[in-house]
């Protein structure tokens, strides 16, 4: 009888939890493609400073055996690490966009439907010169 009831209470417990989560919408998307670059970025930057201390330990492992180090510039060793740099994130609808356009404009909305009065008053200034342009909605 009590093996029953635990089962019964497990059962109701669980039931809950294995409801199904609604699709993540576009924005969500994007933040998951922004945090997962971030993360790259980050792997990159760490095997660089792993790589500028292993080069400084081999430089004094050299100099302890008494091997001349191959110096570089400033006296420092020559080493083949590469820095990645600053982190930049670059949408994918950026770097998809057309290069037959000159000018790209990444704006609120779209150029039918614009979602604040900056990126209007841009498509309209664009329109009125009749420039050939691509617009990205960063929604």
């Amino acid at each position: 009888m009590k093996l029953l009831f635990i089962g019964i209470t497990a059962l109701a417990l669980t039931a809950p939890v294995s409801a199904k989560l609604p699709a993540p919408n576009d924005a969500a998307k994007a933040q998951a493609a922004e945090t997962a670059a971030k993360a790259a970025h980050t792997g990159k930057l760490e095997a660089y400073q792993l790589c500028k201390v292993q080069g400084k330990v081999a430089t004094r492992t050299k100099k302890a055996a008494s091997k001349p180090a191959v110096k570089g510039k400033k006296g420092e060793p020559v080493s083949t690490c590469v820095d990645p740099g600053a982190f930049v994130y670059v949408p994918a609808a950026a770097a998809s966009a057309p290069i037959a356009a000159k000018v790209v404009i990444f704006m609120k909305g779209t150029p039918d439907f614009p979602q604040c009065g900056f990126s209007a008053q841009t498509v309209a200034a664009l329109n009125a010169c009749k420039a050939n342009f691509h617009a990205v909605n960063i929604f």
